[in-house]
């Protein structure tokens, strides 16, 4: 089994394949999912800004199949805040950036044990102020015979502060981790209801290949995704004309700071879904006329 300290690892997707099948996301999964909790890692303040300018955790939940059934595929429904790299098996599905907008994912499974990982990010938009971190998800798993099971995000997943190497893979030991950290139910505050997504979305199932694992590779250039804060001037303008040329270029300066921590964000944001490889998975997904929901936001990060 693979364990071991938090360290930089590098992941490459493997190649994965759309299926011609299309499936509605049935309203039991809308439902799971407005049932679920948002969880964080064990041992995190719940809404306090991580320490320094970013703060990666490690999620899991193994689900092994009933006596008699056998896993055929997975829908999962996932987001968070702020951003998060979702694996099934060992493999890299997808991620997002924006928690408000839902994943949507359907992947084939292993007939016994599978397992659902996730890289989550919480980075410090504003340094000294509240800064929630969450993750929230439903999967809903379809044995061979029809019948189906379905998991939410609980005090049951499996958590740890850092990214251990390889926590990806189907046997890697998580006996050492703690339970996650619940937060609050759907709805409830901070985030409320304002996370959206198609209820009429059709989606596709994604053929998963063997779990395979590539890393670790150098440590990525850390990204910060702070924001800056700009000064303010409080001086009295001697003047219309005087007046109205400060009060330009205060405005232009607030204008160009900004943009400036606009464009480190999203930097910020594509760095680490490129670091992390969701990016080469969501292209290789969105190719043609029928790439899944949700993916938008992430190529046009």
């Amino acid at each position: 089994m693979h364990s071991g300290q938090p360290e930089s690892t590098h992941y490459e997707a493997p190649t994965i394949h759309l299926r011609n099948e299309r499936r509605d996301v049935p309203e039991e999964v809308i439902n799971t999912f407005h049932s679920a909790s948002w969880i964080w890692a064990a041992g995190d303040s719940a809404f306090a800004p991580p320490p320094g300018l970013t703060a990666e955790r490690a999620f899991r939940m193994s689900f092994p199949s009933p006596a008699g059934k056998v896993a055929t595929t997975a829908m999962i429904l996932i987001t968070a805040d702020n951003q998060y790299a979702l694996f099934v098996n060992g493999i890299l599905v997808g991620g997002g950036v924006n928690f408000k907008a839902v994943g949507i994912y359907g992947v084939t499974l292993v007939p016994t044990l599978n397992v659902f990982a996730v890289r989550g990010l919480n980075g410090v938009q504003n340094p000294g102020l509240l800064n929630p971190a969450g993750l929230i998800a439903a999967i809903q798993i379809t044995f061979s015979d029809g019948t189906t099971s379905l998991l939410q995000t609980n005090g049951s997943w499996r958590s740890i502060q850092g990214v251990p190497d390889k926590f990806e893979a189907p046997d890697f030991d998580d006996s050492n981790w703690e339970n996650a950290m619940v937060l609050v139910k759907y709805g409830g505050l901070p985030w409320g209801t304002s996370i959206v997504f198609r209820t009429d979305t059709m989606f596709q199932i994604i053929s998963l290949p063997s779990a395979t694992f590539i890393g670790p590779k150098s440590a990525a250039s850390e990204t910060s995704l702070a924001s800056p804060t700009p000064s303010e001037s409080t001086r009295t303008p001697v003047g219309g004309i005087i007046g109205g040329v400060i009060g330009g270029v205060v405005f232009l300066f607030v204008l160009v700071a900004v943009l400036l921590w606009r464009s480190k964000e999203r930097r910020g944001k594509r760095n680490w879904m490129r670091d992390t490889g969701t990016i080469t998975v969501v292209r290789s997904l969105t190719t043609g006329s029928t790439r899944p929901p949700n993916y938008d936001d992430i190529v046009n990060e």
